[in-house]
């Protein structure tokens, strides 16, 4: 298995939010009671290149790692 991590992009959004929502739903990871939707995303997305945050994935290949693993 070869992993690497590396900066994410708009295209891995979708996986991120799915990432987001199952914390939100079975976790107390986040303190957010509702799910986000892809709007949201998009807004915390841009709001952290603004400020030149980074935003990294561990990748297996072209899948976003940590959406395998079970985070609860």
């Amino acid at each position: 298995m070869n992993i690497s991590i590396k900066p994410c992009t708009e295209q891995q959004l979708p996986e991120i939010l799915d990432i987001f929502n199952d914390a939100i739903l079975n976790s107390t990871a986040l303190y957010d009671y509702k799910t986000r939707t892809m709007e949201t995303m998009n807004s915390w997305f841009a709001e952290k290149k603004e400020h030149n945050y980074p935003i990294v994935c561990a990748f297996d290949e072209n899948n976003v790692l940590v959406r395998l693993i079970n985070i609860r």
